[in-house]
């Protein structure tokens, strides 16, 4: 290689005016505007990823923007809005061809609850007959085949008393449970 100091070049000769000072408005390079740079949203991915139901926290991720810069955009929450609608309308076309070309019953009869408001009947019949009974003071106030519990026969067998502290015919246990006599 060569060492050779290289020679200097000249510097381009200002101009002794502002060479954009005689150009149109619109053609004049812009200077740089105070803060952040606008978002630039493209609205067709928006109603894309919003017809595949993305969320909208999901649909800011892939945009690179935070919600509230997305959700500030005009333009934005209509083309969310009308992404949805039409994911919507697809979902409802391909539950309509299933049930009406595939004759997928289960999706039949779920379009005819959800869409035209049919519903299960579903019958339940309850059957209380109330037992009353009354004390023997009281008189037969009700109907005659209602009787009162001395008159039961139960096949149950009867519940026994506690034993009152201080009843001679009570049994003593101790806290262990161990008989005392």
């Amino acid at each position: 290689m060569d060492n050779k100091p290289r020679k200097k070049q000249k510097p381009i000769p200002k101009l002794p005016y502002d060479e954009t000072e005689y150009m149109p408005e619109h053609l004049k390079p812009k200077k740089n505007p105070p803060g952040r740079p606008k978002a630039v949203i493209d609205y067709n991915q928006v109603e894309k990823l919003a017809r595949m139901f993305c969320t909208l926290n999901e649909i800011c991720d892939v945009l690179g923007y935070a919600k509230t810069t997305c959700l500030k955009q005009p333009g934005f929450r209509e083309a969310f809005k009308r992404g949805r609608e039409t994911g919507k309308c697809s979902l409802r076309r391909a539950q309509y061809l299933k049930a009406t070309k595939q004759r997928d019953s289960t999706m039949q009869i779920w379009l005819g609850k959800n869409v035209l408001g049919q519903r299960d009947n579903v019958q339940t019949e309850i059957n209380i007959r109330p037992q009353v009974f009354l004390s023997p003071e009281q008189g037969d106030l009700f109907e005659p085949s209602v009787t009162a519990p001395e008159q039961v026969e139960s096949e149950e067998p009867a519940l026994l008393d506690y034993d009152e502290p201080g009843d001679p015919d009570a049994i003593e246990t101790d806290p262990e449970g161990d008989n005392l006599e």
